[in-house]
């Protein structure tokens, strides 16, 4: 058997799932499976299976990510479970220095690393970035779950939803013990895109939880990605704040119920910048109402983040120094 799973939901993935998984063939660590979830794709995906022989695809009736992961998990015969976006593809030692992570602590349940944000063409946002940091090997550090492994799990819970409001972190980053899912349960087929948010705090109000502290992962954003998907996203975040809202309500923990609006927090930058790429695409399409309408809603999720971005946007499209 081997020691990890890949599992990458896929649905109409276009060309960048082919990087993906080059990305996952230059690794380092060699011992492991790759397993492809075709959500009912539209478009011919035949040619990966042609062009990469150790990957297994297996097809659904459409379902949605979180439906497609589980899937993948329950299909996987590997120790770890490391999941990936389509479009998003690692550094080579990604997955050795995750799993040296989990083999030198045995407690440990769950462990991510961090990321690179890209643009379309896998070129870094950030122009000073150089790649991956450079880390020693098997570094870590023990982020949640360590000395207060004994609290009550009401109050791990409390711990996770307070650790996981503050940080971003993307199934691509994470490669979680598969044995932890029998605890945790497998990610909810309700909540179709925003699932892996839900899992990660499961996860980290049951087990220990460490950060390797490089970037290991390429985190693509281009206007295909989720940016289409940004409302029902929105939509469902806010179920899950209401369902912890309600259920530490009903513990009488009203602090907890108070915090779990700051779930919200890292999300509404990412929908921030989803929608404002969607009022782009609008902008250049020429659709006046649909433009204002995802810029009601960026604005509305972070004013600070879309303010800047209008002007850098503006500056590139009104050149200086025009000739009178």
């Amino acid at each position: 058997m081997p020691k990890v799973s890949i599992v990458i939901p896929i649905y109409n993935p276009g060309t960048y799932v082919r990087e993906a998984i080059q990305s996952i063939n230059n690794q380092t660590f060699k011992d492991w499976e790759l397993i492809l979830i075709d959500d009912a794709s539209s478009e011919d995906i035949s040619w990966i299976e042609k062009e990469f022989s150790n990957a297994r695809l297996i097809r659904q009736v459409h379902g949605g990510v979180s439906v497609a992961r589980n899937n993948g998990i329950l299909q996987s015969t590997g120790e770890y479970i490391a999941f990936m976006d389509q479009d998003d593809f690692w550094a080579p030692t990604k997955l050795e220095r995750q799993v040296d992570c989990l083999e030198s602590d045995k407690s440990l349940g769950v462990c991510y690393c961090e990321l690179q944000l890209v643009d379309k063409n896998g070129r870094p946002f950030d122009s000073k970035a150089e790649g991956p940091e450079v880390a020693p090997q098997a570094k870590f550090e023990v982020e949640l779950g360590g000395e207060d492994a004994a609290a009550s799990q009401f109050s791990r819970l409390h711990q996770a939803i307070s650790y996981f409001s503050k940080r971003f972190v993307v199934p691509s980053t994470v490669m979680i013990r598969k044995s932890c899912f029998s605890v945790s349960g497998l990610l909810d087929p309700f909540i179709p895109f925003s699932g892996d948010f839900d899992l990660i705090i499961k996860l980290g109000a049951n087990f220990k939880v460490a950060r390797i502290p490089s970037r290991e992962v390429y985190y693509r954003r281009h206007d295909n990605n989720f940016s289409l998907q940004y409302e029902v996203c929105q939509q469902e975040v806010e179920q899950l704040i209401s369902k912890y809202s309600k259920f530490a309500s009903s513990k009488g923990d009203t602090v907890l119920a108070r915090d779990a609006r700051k779930l919200f927090t890292v999300p509404s930058k990412i929908y921030a910048a989803q929608a404002f790429d969607r009022c782009r695409i609008s902008v250049r399409e020429k659709d006046v109402s649909s433009s204002l309408r995802h810029f009601r809603k960026a604005f509305s999720s972070d004013p600070l983040y879309v303010s800047k971005s209008l002007a850098k946007w503006m500056s590139m499209r009104i050149p200086l120094n025009q000739p009178r």
